[in-house]
């Protein structure tokens, strides 16, 4: 088998177990915000060592709080408040920087941060056959 193909096999399976995968970092313009605001800012995502498909883009606002319940061995929890799929996001060429904006409203009653609480917001690049990269980005909401 030619050299050159055993080496793009060896990175493509290396890329499907997250190693020279591509990495995706959220940039979020304003993480102080009210209940009135938007979410804004853009999507960055790196390129691996080889071309790669996204299918799509979930980003998921998330409630976390401490609390002592019967029924968990758990003190910290998560509740999703919403979830936002971007679509049409194509092929990532190796080293290639793409970046997509995004806005995102939050709900009059969203609670606000305190104490133990928090928002976050989770982006998960969703890439057939390959680990999902992902990353996490701490809102905070006051009054």
């Amino acid at each position: 088998m030619d050299e050159r193909v055993v080496c793009a096999m060896w990175k493509e399976f290396l890329s499907s177990i997250g190693i020279g995968n591509m990495k995706v970092d959220t940039i979020v313009r304003n993480p102080r915000l009210s209940r009135k605001d938007r979410i804004e800012g853009e999507i960055v995502i790196y390129g691996g060592n080889i071309v790669q498909k996204v299918d799509a883009i979930l980003l998921s606002l998330l409630y976390r709080y401490e609390e002592i319940k019967e029924d968990s061995d758990f003190t910290q929890h998560e509740r999703e408040i919403m979830e936002k799929s971007i679509s049409d996001i194509g092929k990532i060429k190796p080293k290639e920087t793409k970046r997509i904006p995004f806005e995102i409203a939050l709900e009059s009653d969203h609670p606000l941060t305190h104490g133990s609480s928090e928002t976050v917001l989770r982006t998960i690049l969703l890439i057939p056959n390959s680990i999902n990269p992902q990353d996490e980005d701490t809102i905070v909401v006051v009054e």
